[in-house]
C-alpha cells in the first residue's frame, strides 16, 4: 500500500466512522471507540495500552497540581501514593477524602494512612491496594 493510498483510506474512514472518545455500541452492538475501533471484538494492542497509561499518568499529575502543588515536595514514595490514588479514584473522588488529604498536607502520615483505611475504597473497592498504599503513606517506604 502506498502512503497516498493509506492517507486516502484514513481520510475516508475518518469521515465514515467519525471520532468518538468514549465507548459506544456500533450499529451491530460491538463496543467501539475512537475512529470505529471495535474494542469489544479485537481489544487493543500493548502499544496502545502503554500510550493510554502514559496519558493517564500525565492526567493524574495535572490533577494533583490542581489540588495541591505541594505534593511535588513530598518524598518520592508518598508522591507515588498520591499518583496511584488519583489514577485509581479520579480527582473528584480523591477530593472526597477530606481527612486523608488534610493529614497528608499536614504531614501526619499515620493519620493519613488510618483515614485512607477508613474508606469504602479500602473496605470494599480495593482492600489489598489500600493496605499497600496506607503502609507506604505511613512509612515512606515502597511496598
Amino acid at each position: 500500500m502506498t502512503d497516498e493510498t493509506r492517507a486516502s483510506l484514513r481520510e475516508h474512514l475518518q469521515i465514515e466512522e467519525g471520532l468518538r472518545l468514549k465507548l459506544y455500541k456500533d450499529t451491530v452492538g460491538v463496543t467501539t471507540i475512537g475512529w470505529g475501533h471495535a474494542i469489544g471484538r479485537i481489544g487493543i494492542s500493548r502499544r496502545i495500552a502503554d500510550l493510554i497509561l502514559e496519558e493517564d499518568i500525565d492526567r493524574s499529575v495535572a490533577d494533583l497540581d490542581l489540588w495541591w502543588k505541594g505534593w511535588r515536595d513530598l518524598d518520592p514514595v508518598r508522591q507515588e501514593v498520591l499518583l496511584a490514588l488519583v489514577f485509581q479514584l479520579g480527582l473528584n473522588t480523591w477530593l472526597d477524602f477530606k481527612r486523608t488529604r488534610r493529614a497528608i498536607v499536614e504531614g501526619r502520615w499515620d493519620d493519613a494512612a488510618d483515614h485512607l483505611l477508613d474508606s469504602k475504597f479500602a473496605r470494599e473497592d480495593a482492600p489489598a491496594r489500600a493496605q499497600r498504599l496506607a503502609a507506604m503513606l505511613r512509612t515512606g517506604v515502597a511496598a
